[in-house]
Formats: C-alpha cells, sequence, structure tokens
C-alpha cells in the first residue's frame, strides 16, 4: 500500500536536479528546498530530509561536480573548464537515471511477487482451515459413533448375564 505522498522518481529527479542547479551557481541547498517545495506542494523539511536522507546518497559524485563547478565559477579564467564539468555531470545524473529507475522497476516486480506468494500463502491457510474443522467434525462424529456401538455392546453383554433386563415391548 502506497502512501498518498509518497515520493515519487520525477519528485527526487526534480529534487536533485533544483539543489544541484543551486549548488552550481553558488546558491544554497536551502534555497533549492524552497523552490521545490514550492514546485511540489511540500515543506522546506520534507524537501531537505528527503535530500539528506535518501536523494543525495544517490548523487553523491554529481553534488562534488557541482561543488567543484561553484569554485570554478568563481574564477573568471575557467569558463571552458566550467562547461566541460558541466557537461560531465549532466552526463553522470543522465547515466544514473536509467539505473535508479531500473532499481525502482526491480523493487516494483519484487514487491508483486511479494504480495502474490502473500496472497497464495492466505488461500492456502484459510483451505487449511477449512480441511481442519472438517476433519475435527469428522473425529468428533467418529468418537460418538463409536462410543455409541461400545455402549450398546455393553448393554447386551449386560443382558446376557442378565443385569439388564430386556424392556417390554
Amino acid at each position: 500500500m502506497e502512501r498518498r505522498n509518497s515520493w515519487s522518481d520525477d519528485n527526487d529527479l526534480l529534487l536533485a536536479e533544483t539543489v544541484l542547479r543551486h549548488v552550481k551557481t553558488g546558491s544554497t541547498q536551502m534555497k533549492a528546498f524552497e523552490e521545490v517545495a514550492s514546485k511540489l506542494e511540500r515543506t522546506t523539511a520534507a524537501c531537505a530530509f528527503r535530500w539528506n536522507s535518501t536523494v543525495r546518497k544517490q548523487y553523491e559524485q554529481a553534488v562534488k561536480d557541482a561543488k567543484e563547478i561553484k569554485q570554478h565559477t568563481k574564477n573568471a579564467e575557467s569558463t571552458v573548464v566550467i562547461s566541460s564539468v558541466q557537461q560531465v555531470q549532466e552526463e553522470t545524473i543522465d547515466q544514473q537515471v536509467p539505473a535508479v529507475i531500473g532499481n525502482t522497476h526491480s523493487f516494483e516486480h519484487h514487491h508483486n511477487n511479494l504480495l502474490q506468494l502473500h496472497q497464495a500463502a492466505l488461500v492456502e491457510i484459510d483451505h487449511l482451515r477449512n480441511e481442519v474443522i472438517m476433519l475435527n467434525r469428522k473425529l468428533n462424529e467418529q468418537a460418538t459413533s463409536e462410543d455409541l456401538s461400545a455402549l450398546m455392546k455393553l448393554i447386551e453383554h449386560a443382558r446376557e448375564l442378565g443385569l439388564v433386563k430386556n424392556p417390554a415391548v
């Protein structure tokens, strides 16, 4: 069951691209969180938490690259270096996105398999419960029938011994 306000891959990608853009241009991560928060109708704190707990780990190299870009931007002589680093950084993101999406699809596939196995187990449990109930009933019926038969033999034996008189017919 998915939460109503869970983060999608597109949300994570928007968060990553926005933070990286802000870092590259010398802005702060907080401003990036505020920008994403307004676009996704979330709180700044929620965006910051998502970035720090999950997304940043997937973009560590891109963050390092973005910080390098920021340093080179301060130096006016390094315009050529900045453009090549930006290209590498964008290629890095482009390479990471399919892997993240692939992992997501793989997790969804495994999740669906587990749900199917869980459902099959529930059906099997229900079947076994019904079988136990049926076997208990048969056991009770058999025990009652055997008890009645044994009682009838005892009464017949008691009659033969003269301990019990035949009822008047």
